[in-house]
């Protein structure tokens, strides 16, 4: 199963649609059940990145200012999700 992938609230569609594909292609070698969350806030300017491992367990969660790039984000998420991978390993 690949890696699940929510992108929501960032106040541009187009946007969330370029991050989402981008996410999907960079997190497909990844088939551990793996989920990724990035959602902007109505309260502020920031976006929330969170990794949830198979087991349900949060194993990051980044917060960026809203101006960071589709690359920025995406090659944010791909490395928490390396690093929980890895974590995973070795326990």
């Amino acid at each position: 199963m690949s890696a699940a992938i929510t992108v929501k609230y960032l106040g541009n569609e187009r946007l969330e649609n370029q991050i989402r594909e981008r996410l999907e292609q960079d997190l497909s070698m990844h088939d551990d059940g793996w989920r990724v969350t990035v959602l902007g806030s109505e309260g502020n300017d920031r976006w929330e990145i969170k990794v949830y491992g198979s087991n349900g367990l949060v194993h990051a969660v980044k917060k960026l200012d809203a101006d960071q790039t589709v690359n920025k984000i995406a090659e944010e998420a791909a490395h928490m999700v390396k690093v929980a991978s890895q974590q995973k390993l070795a326990s």
